[in-house]
């Protein structure tokens, strides 16, 4: 090897040293000994120290109420009782072409306000309100066609089932 320039015996060195690491890297994969089989367990998660929970569907846990936006009276006051733990405010909108920038539904009772969508031509639909144990304060704000304010309060009694452990 006296006769070889630097450079080729770095080549030779490096081609050695690669043959040997693919060598080596081969023998290990082609191993009996160290292939592991994949082993896939389905299975639900949970915590250790907590029962799994059976959870009910939401559908069972949610309930619509009907309040039109066109009449200004004939809404009740007096105390729906709810099963859930969801209220959805379904009802009219006075027309094509009703505006929903002044109309306002909250649960005063939690401070949460809903989300107006329109549905179809003459309807409205919130998103789901959630509600508290006991007694819940709808407030309903909305102009009337003419474009007088109206503010409605509709009283939920609601009876939230814990879940079963």
């Amino acid at each position: 090897m006296n006769g070889l320039s630097k450079e080729n015996k770095f080549l030779l060195t490096f081609s050695f040293a690669l043959i040997a690491l693919t060598v080596v890297t081969l023998t290990s994969v082609a191993s009996d000994e160290s292939q592991e089989t994949l082993q896939v367990v389905v299975s639900e998660r949970a915590p250790a120290s907590i029962a799994p929970q059976k959870f009910k569907p939401l559908k069972s846990k949610i309930q619509a109420i009907s309040f039109d936006l066109c009449q200004t009276n004939a809404h009740p006051n007096f105390p729906l009782e709810i099963r859930g733990e969801f209220v959805q405010v379904k009802g009219k909108n006075c027309g094509k072409g009703h505006s929903y920038s002044g109309v306002k539904i909250m649960n005063q009772t939690n401070g949460y306000t809903a989300s107006i969508m329109p549905f179809g031509e003459n309807e409205y639909q919130t998103d789901l309100i959630q509600l508290n144990e006991g007694e819940n304060q709808i407030l309903i704000k909305y102009l009337s066609p003419k474009g007088v304010p109206f503010e409605r309060k509709i009283q939920l009694k609601t009876q939230i089932q814990a879940p079963r452990i």
